[in-house]
């Protein structure tokens, strides 16, 4: 029958293994502190039980057991003050919890059991049934986290005292009473067994809610930037901000209708994820953010939405590394006689806007005659070349080798000066090869980066 099987019991309903550790943790967090209230409560009571019954009876030849039970509590209450941290392990916790709880019980419920025949006849069957519906009733509450530590306790602290009622009492009626105390004890375990369950599923609610709030804010952090997004969720609005100094990068698959054509979707997708993907990485390691694909064109821009010294410098170490990327998968498409793609990237830096617009599908974008003409760097130059204009020039050149292209015709802008980024100048690179930043570069970057004055004359973009 599906009663008999412990495992349908609310105590043993699974908890699922991957919540379990942290369940536990919560659970034992819990347990201490309720241990900590109750023995605290508990040593005051027993003081006072004490003294009430010092008040009709000499209790001197007692006195070690009193010290026995007093100093048995006052540990076990220091235990669970200064030892949580202790035991690294929550299951081993709840262990050493129960037998501490046990050892509670036990030096309670004896000591009670010796000390019931100094009670007056009138009180005394009144009073051991209010100790033990007392003391397992306050249990019920300490031990809700944990149904074996409320039996640890209750068990050996309730045995003695009903020994004593079906032995020892009047009558019929402590036999009577421990008759009526089985329905009771029943009662009060099945109430924390209830209320275990309902402690354990409300922390995996708690967990499930956090998971759940942590991929949500994770989604709305792959669209937008950390700052934009807390402003968004605070104040339900982002304000557009000025930069006096950013860097725009777009770049541009040539050839890529071509090449589409011969693909199938999911083939194109495919290798369009691959390169994207690179891309992000890209942009990641080099703290800039990146801002949208259309088609075949990624766009990303340094020095936004935190303003930075170093976002010309970003851009065309990252611009280097994705050129660097194309065109070792251009050698092995090559070599494999498949369609390769090349890649134009055209970079400009100078003023701009950035920020988030509408009210339905947030995206960070940005705005300016930079935004346009780092577009038309890119439209204007050649596969597998990086175009910078001269803005972007200046922030970088004695860092990296370039080359003038003089005037270039572009739309709608007329002859724009443009240079080619060959490279890291070889002095600043390892081996001189130009592709690898050395110590010096690393430390003329960090210089940059903080502020101070560079060295070698560098010039900054501000």
């Amino acid at each position: 029958m599906k009663i008999l099987n412990p495992k349908t019991w609310p105590l043993f309903q699974p908890i699922p293994n991957e919540h379990r550790g942290h369940v536990k943790k919560v659970l034992v967090h819990e347990l201490f502190w309720n241990v900590r209230l109750a023995l605290a409560g508990l040593i005051a009571a027993m003081i006072l039980y004490y003294w009430l019954l010092s008040q009709e009876t000499d209790l001197t030849r007692y006195r070690m057991l009193m010290i026995t039970q007093t100093v048995a509590c006052s540990l076990i209450l220091l235990y669970f003050i200064f030892a949580e941290n202790v035991i690294q392990q929550s299951i081993r916790k709840l262990r050493v919890a129960g037998f501490l709880a046990s050892i509670t019980g036990g030096v309670l419920g004896i000591g009670f059991f010796f000390q019931i025949s100094e009670i007056h006849d009138p009180y005394r069957i009144a009073t051991v049934m209010a100790l033990v519906v007392g003391v397992s009733g306050a249990a019920s509450f300490t031990f809700t986290v944990s149904p074996i530590a409320f039996l640890s306790f209750s068990l050996p602290f309730a045995l003695p005292l009903f020994f004593w009622l079906w032995v020892f009492a009047p009558g019929e009626a402590g036999k009577v009473l421990v008759i009526m105390a089985i329905p009771y004890f029943n009662s009060i375990f099945f109430l924390v067994l209830r209320e275990y369950r309902r402690r354990v599923n409300l922390i995996l609610t708690e967990l499930r809610l956090k998971k759940e709030q942590e991929r949500s804010e994770s989604l709305l952090l792959n669209i937008l930037p950390r700052d934009i997004a807390e402003e968004l969720k605070n104040s339900g609005r982002a304000e557009a901000r000025e930069y006096g100094q950013a860097t725009v990068l777009f770049s541009d698959f040539v050839g890529f209708t071509r090449i589409a054509e011969k693909l199938s979707p999911r083939e194109l997708i495919d290798e369009l994820d691959k390169c994207f993907g690179y891309f992000d990485q890209v942009t990641e390691k080099y703290r800039l953010e990146k801002l949208k694909t259309i088609g075949d064109s990624f766009m990303c821009a340094g020095g936004i939405p935190r303003a930075n010294r170093t976002h010309a410098i970003d851009c065309c170490l990252a611009a280097l590394e994705i050129q660097a990327f194309m065109n070792q998968m251009k050698e092995i498409k090559h070599q494999q006689g498949l369609d390769y793609w090349e890649l134009r990237l055209g970079m400009n830096s100078g003023p701009l806007v950035a920020g988030v617009v509408g009210h339905k599908k947030f995206a960070y974008d940005v705005w300016g005659d930079t935004v346009n003409t780092a577009s038309r760097l890119e439209s204007s130059g050649l596969p597998g070349k990086i175009n910078i204009s001269l803005t972007t020039y200046e922030a970088i050149k004695h860092l990296f080798d370039c080359e003038h292209r003089g005037q270039v015709e572009a739309k709608n802008k007329g002859g724009i000066d443009m240079y080619f980024l060959n490279g890291i100048l070889p002095a600043l690179s390892v081996k001189g090869e130009g592709r690898v930043p050395s110590e010096e570069f690393r430390r003329i970057y960090k210089s940059i980066m903080r502020g101070r004055n560079p060295p070698y004359g560098v010039t900054l973009s501000t």
